[in-house]
C-alpha cells in the first residue's frame, strides 16, 4: 500500500483548518479578566501607595513590574 501525495491546495485547506482549530482553542482557553481595585493609603511626591484586594489571581509583584 502506497501513499499518495497530497497536491498544494489539500494541504493548504488542511493548514488552514488546523490553524482556525487551533485559534478557536485558544480563545476559549483564555481566563476572564476581572477587575481589581486598589485604595490608595499613602502619597510621598512622586510615589503612590496603593493597597489591593487579596485577591487569588493577582499576579505577583515581579510579574507585574516586568
Amino acid at each position: 500500500m502506497s501513499e499518495s501525495p497530497i497536491s498544494a491546495q489539500d494541504a493548504s485547506n488542511l493548514a488552514s483548518a488546523v490553524s482556525s482549530k487551533f485559534a478557536a482553542a485558544s480563545a476559549a482557553a483564555k481566563p476572564v479578566e476581572v477587575p481589581v481595585y486598589g485604595k490608595v493609603i499613602g502619597v510621598r511626591g512622586p510615589v503612590v501607595d496603593i493597597r489591593f484586594e487579596r485577591t487569588e489571581d493577582m499576579p505577583s509583584t515581579y510579574d507585574v513590574l516586568i
